[in-house]
């Protein structure tokens, strides 16, 4: 709140003072002209406008990031590097979908954080800067059209441009506040894992953490394989998924969730013997994730997806490149 009002002075003040000069005011207060004082006024309005915007923007995206979360990451950034060196990475397995953003990120209790397919502060991200942006050049044109009706001259053109773009920065406004309220009351799903070199058969333990303050009729983490098949039909490019395997790892039937008491639980995931590993190609697909179903009181039910990825039966792969480096031989130099 505090960088959105930042925001709005700057654009109010900026839009004002380019007004002024721009009409030509005749009031004294005013007419500055181009001198030293009007520099340094738009100078402060710039800094409140920039500053504000960025604080505002940069405030969203840690959304849902914890003070330990932040401490963790901080401690263990200097071994990331060194943890991804020790590790085949997929490329080994050329048919794999790439590790990187599982292998990067450690958790706070379980050695891994998975990724989300959605991020909820993204989304808020993108909607506090297309609000901030509109409403900042609606407020400049509703003030540019102010002060030519207190100098006597109504431009009806200006005004019918202002009505609708106050008009979109009122809706602007609605949805951002309606995205705040809900990441508000239903914080940010943190999903953990315990190993990363999962293979048909192992089994990994698995942490969840649901923050918020709410009511949920129901609460379940489920174990997901799809088939995904991409083609062409005609001149459009469809694509089908279909559900394989859906193993329910934990479901509660009513949850409430309290301001700095989320509902955590740590459970066992088991990948089945005889299921397929993760699959990439051109056409094909085959996806594991670990899937948040929930169902507010009172509100639509959501899906928050976690993807991982099973390695083929066999071997570790670890093993299996340690011993392609010890077998394989050396350059002969003539």
């Amino acid at each position: 709140m505090f960088f959105g009002l930042l925001f709005f002075l700057g654009a109010i003040a900026l839009g004002a003072l380019l007004a002024a000069q721009i009409s030509g005011s005749t009031s004294a207060m005013m007419r500055l002209g181009y001198g030293f004082g009007f520099w340094v006024l738009v100078l402060v309005s710039s800094s409140f406008l920039i500053l504000g915007g960025g604080g505002f923007v940069f405030a969203a995206l840690r959304v849902g990031t914890s003070r330990e979360r932040r401490s963790a990451l901080a401690i263990q950034a200097v071994n990331l590097d060194l943890i991804s060196e020790a590790i085949v990475q997929p490329r080994d397995y050329p048919f794999l979908p790439s590790d990187h953003d599982l292998v990067n990120s450690p958790g706070i209790k379980l050695s891994y954080r998975l990724p989300t397919h959605e991020s909820p502060g993204w989304r808020l991200a993108a909607a506090a800067a297309f609000c901030l942006l509109w409403t900042g050049i609606a407020a400049a044109l509703l003030v540019i059209a102010i002060n030519k009706a207190l100098d006597g001259k109504i431009d009806a053109v200006l005004t019918s441009i202002v009505v609708p773009f106050w008009g979109v920065a009122g809706w602007s406004i609605w949805f951002l506040v309606r995205q705040m309220t809900s990441l508000t009351l239903l914080g940010p799903t943190i999903v953990e894992i315990a190993r990363h070199r999962l293979q048909p058969g192992q089994a990994c333990e698995v942490y969840l953490s649901q923050s918020g303050h709410i009511e949920l009729r129901r609460f379940a983490l489920r174990l997901v394989c799809e088939e995904e098949a991409t083609y062409q039909q005609g001149t459009d490019i469809r694509v089908e998924r279909h559900r394989v395997v859906d193993i329910p790892l934990r479901e509660e039937a009513r949850v409430a969730l309290e301001p700095g008491q989320p509902f955590e639980f740590k459970t066992n995931c088991s990948i089945p013997v005889t299921a397929m590993h993760s699959f990439q190609s051109s056409h094909n697909r085959v996806l594991w994730s670990l899937r948040v179903q929930a169902c507010p009181e009172g509100g639509k039910p959501f899906e928050r997806s976690f993807p991982i990825i099973v390695f083929p039966s066999g071997p570790s792969p670890e093993l299996a490149a340690t011993n392609t480096s010890v077998a394989r031989p050396r350059a002969v130099v003539s």
